[in-house]
This record gives structure tokens, C-alpha cells and sequence, in this order.
């Protein structure tokens, strides 16, 4: 919907932050959105704020007030860079099990069972609900390795209108169960692809959903894979997110770091014969500046990404911000732990 037809102008004090240090509060302001969801007007909201409105050429616009009586304000979105969706339903599961262990007793079953259609549905719908209901605009979801549960997860995305970057797993290690793995590195890569072109189905431009690639973490996947990953994102300049360095039980399985890299994350290989890749990011296409990376509790040396791989956490200072609740937000939105779905 073009602006010159109506808009949305949300009235009262808005709080945001405009660096990581600087918080900015607009006292009685109006910010006026179009039906693309761009904000076409920052104003003060006296006297003169209709005159502003109709200069954006909007024939009509609803007005939406802060709660009075209480302490509002409105603030942004939250984005959060690490969603499980496909564990929304083990939420709050763990017992007295080690990470590697839960993953096997837990997550492997439950993302395999979404292969069913009217189960990923269920799931998916909610998960986004939750997040959207707590005011999460942007997430960055990781799927299952199922093709067409992953494809429902942007078209459930994409029509509840959220912001989402949505990754199917890749993984083809003999570590990941024999239920539950890509075939090959071949076959990974052929079905990351069909995910990629479904979302260029439905948001050609990816102005609201994009795929992101996503080998799940190190012992998931094999030298190859990786490198086809790493070659799949510089051509297209695609997003990727994946887990490093999360767990004891992941470092148990390698030695320490050789010289060749010196200083880096200590990241498992595979046992021998299974093909799986020893040293899973570095030297394989797989870091740039566009990668979330998620664990990073168990890195060695200061530098343990190393020099010209800059890429962003995708745990840590954000989300911590991310779960502290705003009281007094319009709607009193923030993250809760409900939908706070994350595990390798």
C-alpha cells in the first residue's frame, strides 16, 4: 500500500536506543507508519500534528494511543538472532542430562517428527505466535532438516507478517542419528536450495523473510558440506548461522588446537573414518561479517576467531538485553522465557 493512501500514527513517549550507549526518549510524539510498515513521521504531537500527517499525502490514518492512567511507552521490536522453533515444544526440558545427551534423549525426536505436516503446523504457528505476542519482529529461526516443514515455517512467517530469517539444518556427519541426517553433502546442499527458492517465492525482494544457511554445528557436518555452505553464501551473499564451542562434551571429542591457526575456537572434529570436517569454520568459506554464531563458552586465546573472520554472537549481550522486560512498554511486551526456544 503506497503511503499516499493512510497510515497508522502511534501517540505518546517512545523510548529507543540509538547506539549501545545512547538511549533516546521522544516525550508526546506521534510516529506515523504506512501500510509497508515504513515510518514516514517523527513529530511532536501538539497543535500541528494533523497538518504534518496530511502533508504525507495519507486521506485517512488510525490513531493508536498509548495506555493512559499507567506508565507506557513505545518502544521497537525486539530481534532476536537465535529461535529454535522446531523445540518450541520441549521448552523447559533439560533434566539432569548433558547438552550432547539431551540432544539425542530429546531434540533429534522431536525435530524428526515435524516431517509431519499438520505437527509442524501446530508448532510453528505457535512458536511464532509466542514470539510476536511478546514482541519479537524479527527472529532468526532455525528449522529442521525436513524441506517442506521448513518451507511452512517462512509461509506461516511470512503471513503472520514477522520479519524472519529462516534456516533449514544441514547436517550429514554420521554423528547426527541415521533417522534424522541429509543423505550427503550433495543431497544437503540440493535441499538448502529448494528452502532458498520457496522464499524467493514468496518474498522475491526478502523485504520481510530470508533464508539463512545453517549447518547445525561442527560434528553435524562434513568437510564438504561445509565448503559448499561457505561457497552457496559468497555467491549469493547469504546470511549463515550455526553453533561453536557450546559444550564440554563437543570439546572432548578433539584435541587442542593445532599451531597451523594458533589461537582459535575449540571446535570438535569427528572420529576418524566418518568424514566429518576437523576444523569446521576456519579455512572454509563459512565466516563472514553476515554469520551468527551461537555457544562460543568454551574458546581459547584471545583471538579465538582469528583475524579477518568478523562475524556476530548470536547468544550473549543481545539477548540478555533482549530478556530483561520492559515494564511499562505499550502492550507490556518482552522476552519471556516461553519463547526463548534455543539448544543446538
Amino acid at each position: 500500500m503506497a503511503s499516499s493512501e493512510s497510515g497508522i500514527v502511534y501517540i505518546g513517549d517512545f523510548v529507543h536506543c540509538i547506539s549501545l550507549t545512547d538511549l533516546c526518549i521522544l516525550e508526546n510524539h506521534a510516529v506515523g507508519v504506512d501500510g509497508n510498515g515504513v515510518i514516514r513521521l517523527v513529530e511532536l504531537a501538539d497543535k500541528t500534528l494533523d497538518g504534518k500527517i496530511k502533508s504525507q499525502g495519507w486521506e485517512t490514518w488510525n490513531t493508536v494511543k498509548a495506555p493512559e492512567g499507567r506508565v507506557a511507552f513505545w518502544a521497537p521490536g525486539f530481534i532476536d538472532t537465535h529461535i529454535h522453533a522446531s523445540q518450541y515444544p520441549n521448552t523447559g526440558i533439560f533434566g539432569k542430562t548433558t547438552l550432547l545427551t539431551w540432544l539425542h534423549k530429546y531434540t533429534f525426536p522431536l525435530e524428526s517428527s515435524l516431517s509431519s505436516l499438520p505437527k509442524a503446523r501446530s508448532v510453528y504457528t505457535r512458536c511464532i505466535a509466542s514470539t510476536l505476542r511478546h514482541g519479537t519482529t524479527t527472529a532468526a529461526y532455525y528449522a529442521t532438516v525436513d524441506v517442506p516443514a521448513t518451507n511452512l515455517l517462512a509461509t506461516l512467517a511470512h503471513a503472520a507478517g514477522q520479519r524472519a530469517f529462516i534456516g533449514r539444518c544441514a547436517m550429514d556427519s554420521h554423528l547426527q542419528p541415521a533417522y534424522y541426517r541429509d543423505a550427503s553433502a550433495a543431497a544437503a546442499l540440493a535441499a538448502t536450495e529448494s528452502c532458498i527458492q520457496h522464499i524467493a517465492s514468496l518474498d522475491p525482494a526478502h523485504d520481510l523473510i530470508a533464508p539463512i544457511l545453517t549447518p547445525r554445528f561442527g560434528p553435524s557436518c562434513t568437510t564438504a558440506l561445509l565448503q559448499g555452505l561457505g561457497a552457496l553464501a559468497r555467491q549469493r551473499s547469504l546470511s549463515v548461522q550455526t553453533h561453536i564451542s557450546e559444550n564440554e562434551g563437543e570439546l572432548a571429542l578433539r584435541g587442542p588446537p593445532g599451531p597451523a591457526h594458533g589461537a582459535r575456537a575449540r571446535h570438535p572434529p569427528l572420529p576418524r573414518g566418518d568424514g566429518a570436517d576437523p576444523e569446521p569454520r576456519r579455512g572454509r568459506g563459512a565466516l563472514s561479517r553476515q554469520q551468527r554464531v551461537s555457544g562460543l563458552g568454551h574458546l581459547s586465546g584471545a583471538r579465538a576467531v582469528g583475524p579477518g573472520h568478523q562475524c556476530g554472537p548470536g547468544h550473549g549481550r543481545e539477548r540478555r538485553l533482549q530478556s530483561q522486560r520492559l515494564g511499562g512498554g505499550a502492550g507490556g511486551h518482552g522476552r519471556e522465557s516461553d519463547a526463548d526456544c534455543a539448544g543446538v
